[in-house]
């Protein structure tokens, strides 16, 4: 007697089995990745450039006027011993009407935005590194592998994410230091998880 059309043998089906968990563990690992960070975008409202600095800056460039008409003399001999509050690459341009000459001033809707945006990055961080944390930690001790497997996955991705998005403001001795935890981490969950 033949097999019926479309049956598995029993030989393949140690090979399904396996293949339905991977994809099981996968499918689990992205959709707690996308949770996480779909969360955060739900409570956590990311800094928009659009809504704090958009069309608060003045002109650089006076309307009807040409940039090489400009006497620039009254307002250099005043910039000469200004002070500025903030760093060259938050410093621009202006066009001042009363002088008639071109100011130098700090954009501060810039450095504002640029320390809202640093915050938010450093918190993200801290929320992926933790909701990862656990969800290596819960996989690592849960029984069943597919789901076990899949949390580890997620829980890798998540901290991954959060790291990249923080990285830039992160120092060096801070980054080797993140390497080295993930790096013990894995090892360990690697000889726990996957010693037998």
């Amino acid at each position: 007697m033949s097999p019926a059309k479309g049956s598995i043998k029993k030989a393949d089906q140690p090979k399904t089995l396996k293949l339905r968990k991977f994809v099981l563990g996968f499918a689990i690992g992205i959709v707690f990745v996308l949770f996480v960070f779909y969360g955060i975008r739900t409570f956590y409202e990311e800094p928009d450039w659009n809504k704090m600095c958009a069309g608060r800056d003045p002109y650089a460039v006076p309307l009807g006027k040409v940039p090489d008409q400009i006497d620039q003399s009254k307002c250099d001999a005043i910039m000469q011993n200004e002070n500025l509050p903030c760093e060259p690459q938050y410093r621009m341009n202006i066009y001042n009407s009363t002088l008639g000459c071109y100011t130098v001033s700090c954009n501060i809707c810039q450095m504002d935005f640029d320390k809202a945006k640093e915050k938010y990055d450093s918190d993200v961080f801290i929320i992926s590194i933790v909701a990862g944390g656990i969800a290596l930690f819960v996989g690592v001790i849960l029984g069943v592998e597919a789901v076990g497997s899949g949390l580890m996955f997620g829980g890798v991705i998540t901290i991954f994410v959060g790291v990249i998005r923080n990285w830039g403001h992160l120092g060096n001795i801070v980054k080797f230091l993140i390497l080295g935890i993930v790096l013990a981490a894995l090892i360990f969950i690697g000889y726990k998880k996957l010693k037998d």
